[in-house]
């Protein structure tokens, strides 16, 4: 809701996709706001049970799930969220473990933000090219609260630090002026 409030001008919304629900009830929301407004769902390559589903290709019940977004790699997606996505979400794409790994670092490096790997999903989307916002005003949905500090390595392993640093000039230089104007934190309260 603030995100759409603080920017009227928004052309799309990128949602990470677990089992469902936030990027469910961002869609409605948003679609029953602004109907013109993308709203473009993001999986991780090891876990696109609901990318498969979504675009009938694949298995949609899957036996394993793999990646290091954590609060998004599912089985299966909501029995309940899917037709939700379904009606409002525009269309998902995945990203890889590298992508993901190389939207973390890009985030703690430039803004100080250490996000888990679901979090990060979204960016990875934008910063990787699966989704092109060139010339687009974008909100991407920064999710979870569950970083884990002690995987910093590994992920840091995955990618150089100068490599997350080239795709950021690399964006920048493919988009422009084109800048993601919002960051949506959402936090887990136990």
């Amino acid at each position: 809701m603030e995100m759409v409030r603080q920017y009227p001008d928004l052309d799309m919304v990128i949602v990470p996709i677990g089992g469902g629900g936030l990027a469910a009830g961002i869609a409605t929301f948003i679609k029953n706001v602004n109907p013109s407004i993308q709203v473009i769902g993001v999986q991780e390559v090891g876990a696109a049970a609901v990318y498969n589903r979504f675009h009938h290709v694949g298995e949609t019940r899957l036996k394993h799930v793999s990646g290091i977004a954590d609060g998004i790699l599912v089985k299966e997606a909501g029995r309940l969220t899917f037709p939700i996505i379904e009606k409002y979400v525009d269309d998902i794409v995945t990203v890889t473990d590298a992508d993901v790994a190389r939207a973390m670092i890009l985030m703690l490096e430039r803004a100080k933000m250490f996000v888990e790997g679901a979090g990060a999903a979204a960016f990875a989307a934008a910063l990787s090219g699966q989704v092109d916002v060139r010339g687009r005003h974008v909100g991407i949905v920064v999710s979870g609260g569950n970083a884990d500090l002690e995987k910093l390595p590994l992920y840091k392993k995955m990618i150089s630090s100068a490599d997350a640093i080239k795709s950021w000039v690399k964006y920048k230089k493919r988009h422009g002026r084109t800048i993601l104007p919002c960051l949506f934190f959402q936090k887990r309260f136990n």
